[in-house]
């Protein structure tokens, strides 16, 4: 549960994951958001992040292609959000399937 947080960090984290969801989506897609007090969750039918790159994705500058914008800086800090809240990070993704991120609050 999220308790005296900056609501600015949360709002990066989210913002940035909601983008990358919209932005790495097929045309006209579905993205799926789930929010509880627990952890928030963000699940998009798109592109998919190949298995062996799941953790670079968090690498500051790693971007596994280049079909749209961004420079690859967003998940490094929502890493790093995470790592100072004390927050988990889980992902999945299948290649040309899904991506889901989940942000568990600790």
């Amino acid at each position: 549960m999220i308790s005296h947080v900056d609501p600015d960090p949360l709002v990066l984290c989210f913002s940035n994951i909601l983008s990358n969801a919209i932005r790495y989506s097929k045309e006209n897609g579905i993205i799926e958001i789930r929010i509880t007090q627990n952890f928030f969750e963000i699940l998009d039918h798109g592109v998919g992040i190949e298995q062996e790159n799941l953790e670079k994705i968090f690498t500051r500058h790693f971007r596994e292609n280049s079909h749209v914008g961004g420079t690859g800086i967003g998940l490094s800090l929502v890493r790093h959000i995470c790592e100072l809240y004390n927050w988990e990070i889980d992902i999945t993704s299948e290649k040309d399937k899904f991506t889901c991120l989940k942000i568990i609050f600790a």
